[in-house]
Order: C-alpha cells, then sequence, then structure tokens
C-alpha cells in the first residue's frame, strides 16, 4: 500500500520549477466591426465521447526548469550518496535521508541567524488492533527516489526541489481496520492542522505538509484524515476503503508549486487554460519591456513543472500587448491568446493561436478593430467537445465615450486565418458604463443544447455602486439569455468572473459566477451566485470561510470542471503583503455549497495577488485538477508562479450537536465532539462518516463508536437541524425524519451501511440532485443513569450530498 504526504517548502523565497535528479552531485536534469448580429454554425455532428467513471490521474514525469533565473541551484536536486544516508540540496532545501528519519533544512535567505531543521520520523504504523513493526533493514536511492525497507512496510521519499513526497508501501493487507501511519516531528516550529495539510510555522518562515487523499488500483478514493496528537502528524486511511481496495493504495498529495517565470524580468496579468490531446497547461503573461511596451509570452507546462524549452513568444513587437486571456479548443487542439494592442486611445483586440503540440505560433488576427474609441479588456472561452463546428468566442469592452461603453464579441473560428464571423453586441444600451467583461474559460460540454459560454460585467451605476449584468451564448453564436441583471440594488457590486457551465446530471445545468461586494479597503467581499439561464438561486460570502474575513478581498476568478467550482482572489489584511486564496464551492439541491478555503502556494510568506484559474475538464479532461496562475512579488521584482490543485470529489460530512455539560440533560458532557456521555463511556457516542457523499458514486459510511458493548441503536437522518434534551442526551436532527437502520453494536462499535444494507442515499432517498441531509444515532443505554430514560444519541452530523 502507497502513502504519500508532501512536504512544501514555504520558505522565503520560493523555489523555481520541478526538475528530476540523478547521480551524486550531478543535476538531472480583423474584420470591421458590423451592426449587433450573430451567425449560427450549423449543426454539431456526431455523438460526444463517452466519458469514463471519475479516476485518480498519476502524476506527469517531472520536468527540467527552462530558465534558471541566475541561480545555478534553480530547479534542481543534487544528491551525494553517504554511508547509510543520502544527502541532498536544492536551491531552497536540502536535507538528510537515514533509515531513523528525515532532516529538511529550509532556505530562509543568507540573513537568517541560524539553520532551522524539521526532523520527521516515522513512529509508528497500525493496522487495526496490529501494531506494524518499524524496523531499520536498508537503504538505497534510484534518481530522485529514496526507498528505506522496513520489514513489512517500505518507505520511499522522491525529492524535488520544492520538497518531498513521503509514501509507505504495504503490498498486502495486514489486519482488519483503519490504517494510522504516525509521523513524529520535532524542529523549531508550532504545527497546526488546517484543511490542506498541516503548516509549521517558525520565527524564520513556513513549511508545509501537504493535505493527502487516498485511491487504489480500481481508481478508488477516499480522503484521508490527519490528526495532531503529542507531536506527531496521524494520517489515517479509513477501514472500509482498505477492506475493498484493490492493492496498491496511495495517498497522494493535492498541491504542486512551481515558477512559471523566475528570471529577473518583470512579468505579470498571467492567465491559464489547458488542452486535454496534448496534455499540456499553457501560461500566457506579459512581460514589461517599458512603461509603453509590454511584451507577451507563454510558457507550457504539465502538472508538476514546466516543459522543457517551451517558452514561446506571442509578441516581441513594438507595440504593446497587454491584458492576455487564454483559451484551447479541443477540436483542433489549439490554444488562441487574445490581448489589448495598442496604445490608450486607440486599442485593439488582436489574438494569435498557439499549436497545443508543436508549440508553434500562429500570425496575428484582427479580432476588434475601428476608427474611433478603446476596445480593450479582451477575454476569451474555447470548447472543450472534440465535435464540430465549433469556434472561441471573444468579448470585450467597446469605449464610445467616457458616459458610454458597450460589451461586444465575436465568434472567432479555430483555425488560423477564419475570423468570417461578425461582431455582435451583448450589452449596446446607450448611455451605460458597462465593462470589465469576463468569459467562461469554456462554453462546457453535451449535450449541445445547453452549451454556452457565459460573459458577466460590470455596471458602473455611481462611483459607489456597481452592478452585476449576464449574458449567455450558445456554442454556434445564439445568444441564448440576454443581457440581464444578476446583482443591482445599492450595493456596490464590482469584477465579475464566470465559470464554465456545469455537467448535465438530470437537472438544470447551473454556472457559477463571483464578483467583489463593498467599497475598497472597507471590508470588500468576494461573493458568488449561481444562475439557470437568467434565474438567480442565491448569493453566497466566498470570504466569510477564510481567515480574517473582516478585511479586504478583491480580484476574483472562478471555473469549474463540471461539479465543483474553484474561486481564487486576492487577500489583502493588515499584513504587509497581499495574499492569493482558494476556496471551493458546489451546488447542491440548488443551493451553492461552500468547502473549506486555502492559500493558493501553500503558506508562502511573499507577496501573492491577481490569480486566475482554469480546470482541465474545461479543456476537454475528465479531471478534477485546476491550475491557478499569479503574481509573486520578491524583492521589488514581479514574477508569474502557478500551482496546481484538486478538487474534493464531495464535501466532508461536519460534525455538531457536541455533548456539552451546560447542554446535556445531568451536565453529562461528552469529549471530541461526541454526544453526551453514557454509562459506559464518559466521552459519549460519537458518529463518523467516512467517503463521500455524491448521489451517482455514494461510499458514505457512518460509524458510531463509544456505545454500551452490545446496544441496540438506530440511525436516523433529517431534514434540518434542531436542538433539544431527549433522554440522556440532545437530538439534534429534524425535521423530516427517515429511520436509516437499526443495528446492533459489537464492542460499541456500529456501521451502517454494513454489506446487505442499502446505500445511504437510496435509504434516505436523497434526491439526484442533491440535497442537505442530518444524521444522528439513537442507542438503548438501560443502566441506571442521568434522567430515568433508557436511551441516549450520538452528536450530529451534516452532509451535504451533491449529484
Amino acid at each position: 500500500m502507497h502513502t504519500l504526504a508532501t512536504l512544501f517548502l514555504a520558505a522565503l523565497p520560493w523555489p523555481a520549477a520541478f526538475a528530476p535528479a540523478a547521480a551524486p552531485f550531478q543535476a538531472q536534469a480583423a474584420d470591421p466591426e458590423g451592426t449587433p448580429a450573430w451567425v449560427g454554425l450549423g449543426e454539431k455532428h456526431g455523438a460526444p465521447p463517452a466519458e469514463p467513471a471519475p479516476r485518480f490521474e498519476d502524476p506527469l514525469p517531472v520536468p527540467s526548469a527552462k530558465d534558471r533565473g541566475g541561480d545555478p541551484l534553480a530547479g534542481l536536486v543534487l544528491f551525494e550518496d553517504a554511508e547509510s544516508a543520502v544527502l541532498a540540496v536544492s536551491a531552497r532545501w536540502k536535507g538528510r535521508f537515514e533509515a531513523e528519519g528525515a532532516t529538511f533544512v529550509p532556505y530562509f535567505g543568507p540573513r537568517a541567524p541560524r539553520n532551522a531543521p524539521l526532523v520527521l520520523r516515522t513512529s509508528a504504523i497500525q493496522a487495526g488492533a496490529t501494531s506494524v513493526a518499524i524496523e531499520h533493514e536498508s537503504l538505497e536511492r534510484a534518481g530522485d527516489r529514496v526507498r528505506i525497507e522496513r520489514g513489512a512496510v517500505d518507505e520511499l521519499w522522491r525529492l524535488a526541489p520544492e520538497g518531498a513526497e513521503q509514501m509507505f508501501v504495504i503490498d498486502a493487507p495486514v489486519a482488519p481496520g483503519e490504517l494510522v501511519v504516525r509521523v513524529a516531528f520535532e524542529g523549531p516550529y508550532a504545527a497546526e492542522l488546517g484543511p490542506d495539510g498541516v503548516t509549521f510555522t517558525g520565527e524564520l518562515g513556513r513549511l508545509r505538509y501537504g493535505r493527502a487523499f487516498a485511491f487504489d488500483a480500481a481508481g478508488r478514493t477516499t480522503d484521508v484524515a490527519q490528526r495532531l496528537a503529542d507531536g506527531a502528524i496521524e494520517l489515517v486511511v479509513p477501514a472500509a476503503f482498505l477492506a475493498a481496495a484493490a492493492y496498491p493504495v496511495t495517498i497522494d498529495p493535492l498541491l504542486y508549486v512551481f515558477g512559471v517565470d523566475v528570471t529577473d524580468f518583470e512579468t505579470h496579468q498571467a492567465d491559464v487554460a489547458y488542452e486535454h490531446g496534448s496534455g499540456r497547461w499553457a501560461y500566457v503573461f506579459t512581460r514589461v519591456w517599458s512603461a509603453t511596451d509590454d511584451d507577451l509570452l507563454v510558457q507550457f507546462a504539465t502538472d508538476s513543472g514546466l516543459i522543457p524549452d517551451s517558452l514561446r513568444v506571442i509578441d516581441g513587437s513594438l507595440t504593446s500587448w497587454s491584458r492576455p486571456s487564454i483559451a484551447s479548443n479541443r477540436q483542433v487542439a489549439n490554444f488562441l491568446v487574445v490581448a489589448e494592442v495598442g496604445p490608450p486611445g486607440a486599442r485593439s483586440i488582436h489574438g494569435r493561436y498557439v499549436d497545443a503540440f508543436t508549440m508553434q505560433v500562429g500570425g496575428s488576427i484582427a479580432i476588434a478593430t475601428g476608427v474611433f474609441g478603446d476596445r480593450w479588456h479582451p477575454t476569451v472561452g474555447g470548447d472543450p467537445e472534440g465535435i464540430p463546428p465549433t469556434a472561441y468566442c471573444v468579448a470585450w469592452q467597446r469605449e464610445l465615450s467616457s458616459t458610454d461603453q458597450d460589451i461586444q464579441a465575436r465568434l472567432v473560428a479555430p483555425l488560423v486565418g477564419g475570423t468570417s464571423h461578425p461582431v455582435f453586441g451583448i450589452e449596446t444600451s446607450s448611455a451605460t458604463r458597462d465593462r470589465f467583461p469576463r468569459i467562461s474559460k469554456s462554453n462546457g460540454h453535451a449535450p449541445f443544447i445547453s452549451q454556452a459560454w457565459t460573459v458577466v460585467w460590470e455596471r458602473d451605476v455611481s462611483p459607489t455602486d456597481g452592478d452585476i449584468l449576464a449574458a449567455q451564448i450558445r456554442w454556434d453564436g445564439t445568444i441564448t439569455t440576454p443581457s440581464f441583471v444578476v446583482a443591482g440594488g445599492a450595493s456596490d457590486d464590482r469584477r465579475p468572473a464566470a465559470a464554465m457551465i456545469e455537467d448535465e446530471a438530470g437537472g438544470p445545468r447551473h454556472t457559477l459566477l463571483t464578483w467583489t461586494r463593498g467599497m475598497p479597503d472597507a471590508d470588500r467581499n468576494v461573493v458568488a451566485a449561481a444562475i439557470v439561464g437568467s434565474s438567480v438561486s442565491g448569493v453566497l460570502d466566498v470570504s466569510a470561510g477564510s481567515p480574517l474575513p473582516q478585511y479586504d478581498d478583491a480580484e476574483p476568478r472562478i471555473d469549474g470542471d463540471g461539479r465543483f467550482h474553484a474561486v481564487v482572489w486576492t487577500k489583502r489584511g493588515p499584513w504587509a503583503e497581499p495574499d492569493s486564496w482558494l476556496a471551493w464551492l458546489a451546488v447542491s439541491g440548488g443551493e451553492l455549497q461552500r468547502a473549506a478555503g486555502t492559500e493558493v502556494s501553500g503558506g508562502s510568506v511573499l507577496a501573492e495577488r491577481t490569480p486566475s484559474v482554469a480546470s482541465k475538464r474545461g479543456g476537454g479532461a475528465w479531471s478534477r485538477r485546476f491550475a491557478v496562475a499569479f503574481e509573486r512579488v520578491e524583492g521589488g521584482t514581479c514574477n508569474v508562479q502557478a500551482a496546481v490543485h484538486e478538487a474534493p470529489f464531495s464535501l466532508p460530512p461536519v460534525p455538531y450537536c457536541a455533548g456539552l455539560s451546560v447542554s446535556c440533560p445531568c451536565g453529562n458532557g461528552g469529549i471530541g465532539g461526541a454526544g453526551c456521555a453514557n454509562s459506559v463511556d464518559p466521552g459519549g457516542a460519537l458518529l463518523a462518516g467516512t467517503g463521500h457523499a455524491r448521489v451517482a458514486a455514494d461510499s458514505l459510511a457512518l460509524t458510531v463508536s463509544g456505545l454500551p458493548t452490545t446496544a441496540s441503536c438506530l440511525f436516523f437522518q433529517g431534514s434540518a437541524q434542531t436542538s433539544q434534551v431527549f433522554g440522556d442526551g440532545l437530538r439534534c436532527a429534524g425535521g423530516i425524519v427517515v429511520r436509516i437502520g437499526a443495528k446492533a453494536a459489537s464492542a460499541g462499535v456500529a456501521v451502517y451501511p454494513s454489506a446487505a444494507d442499502p446505500l445511504l442515499s437510496i435509504q434516505g432517498g436523497v434526491p439526484a440532485g442533491g440535497a442537505t441531509r442530518h444524521y444522528q444515532v439513537w442507542y438503548r443505554n438501560a443502566a441506571p443513569y442521568c434522567t430515568p430514560s433508557t436511551f441516549n444519541l450520538s452528536n450530529a452530523l451534516r452532509v451535504v450530498w451533491l449529484p
């Protein structure tokens, strides 16, 4: 069984791109504008390709960095094989690996008063009731891998410039029950467990031990719980998952971070897109040549780093190209980069195709030009379906006067020279300031009748009042949803963005939008809403779930993988530097739900800002991976960085209704979030959930522990949350109640579902489109205790079921 956990070095400064390593101390290295109109493209032909069930994607090979930015170690790891140990050094960390443990020394800069090593040591592995002996037999290195034989367990390390992945390998099940791997740590750091792993914070900087999930050889996945206990990180693989697993089982990290541009040039305004046929990300960004001239470049990468010699120049002319946007087209396997070209007052929209395989750049295409007024703030959406006919859609802001701006668009054929489609108006009201458009990264997947781009923009009503408007354009250029108001009224709503339309799931296809609300520097928040056509289903404060929500949040972007959506934005607080943040959103039962958020780069102490995001799904892949491009300022220079994240497959159950002494009927408070104490366990009965709460792929299992040894119990579901004294405990799952199943405890533990039980979503009648449900366990406790009642209850779980 494979168990990986990654240590990411978020020290100062941040490292460059991944690169492999080998031998000891050797590196391995346009047409005039027409009147508002649309042109149909005909009909899509053929059936959409069959999409496989969701599966894990193995990390792609780690490439070398192209540009080392003047640091001879940037993007490299050098090794020395010492006696009974492996020494490694990179630009941002060095370390020693031996059978007794691993020592990491991050690079905090030449002015750091001392080293700050972090020691990690595998101290215990427990499989159910069986302890696996931790032996120290042998250690060897092959390339960038270090292997330590430990008897029944092999421990492996994969070393890269950014950090290291730790893997535990067990070829066959050891014993029934959950697997707990315990990694002890020592060093001058305070450890804090968060939604994306453990952060080690010291006086000189931070390190991160990444969160992970498990997958088996058959492609089944589950989240892996992490705990902090007595100076150790505990990785917990659920028993139910292991019992049904096809070995080997792997726990893989969720985040890679690398530099897109690590030179001394000033680079910014980054955007990113993915093309499935080539398996490549393309990062486009501007390079400041002078105060009046920006050049445009594109860099290709895989999930885990840059592709060697893949930096291409989109524009290096004497005319400024700026504010780039990029999207992909699966049918022809290329990218379209669009930008505003020329000086203020005479700006036009041009673009260039880039072949995803050959990486060749085509000639300039004039997309929007005119004899007066600016055409600027371009944005482009692609097509992830491999079925013709197909096109890109480019939208932009047209400047008629200081009091009249319009939103226009044009379909652009995906092959060089194909700009025969006329310009059409999306919003052409007179005397309105409609500006800053953003189009969804793609028009989504089949069914084609509802495959559409979403365009959103800001209407400037007054300096303190902005509204958000949107429209939808079908793949053939038909405006299916004309301009409508998403957010109006007195609130100040600005800078919107739109995600790819959701995949069909037997119900309405939602599109998620995001924007900012509030005045700058006065607790501005990032908000989001789901729309179906012109119907807005509600607004959610995305910033509220991030640290220090009272501070300024700005510049949001969004994209989706067909179900989950990543929202990224810049957070500015009382600290000296801004940070880039990410949160996951999903729609369940027509309601917008938010999962936990995280810093995009995993805890860098440098200034990070203006992130953009794209999903692999938007480029044609069946994948939950997203790339985020953002700016990082170091030493006064702004460079483009990238991070690859993976969306959760489901939202984890949220425990509530802990038995507290002040609320339990006899002051019989439980421990650790469990229900009220009972006659045999002063900690109370603890209800927990493992697996995935997805109606179409339900693997959620509920486990209750801390019961009387053989107590009878009842798992039940409620449609609402309540709170009332009931027996010796608290009842917190109410509303419409459904009996899920009666069980008899074994050694104080009961599980639903067992092998013969219907799935939880089926037994509970959860709708196909998802819903929020509440779960609790009632159990018999006949011994004299607390009230005259002979029963008690566990804590409760809030579960958001996704389609």
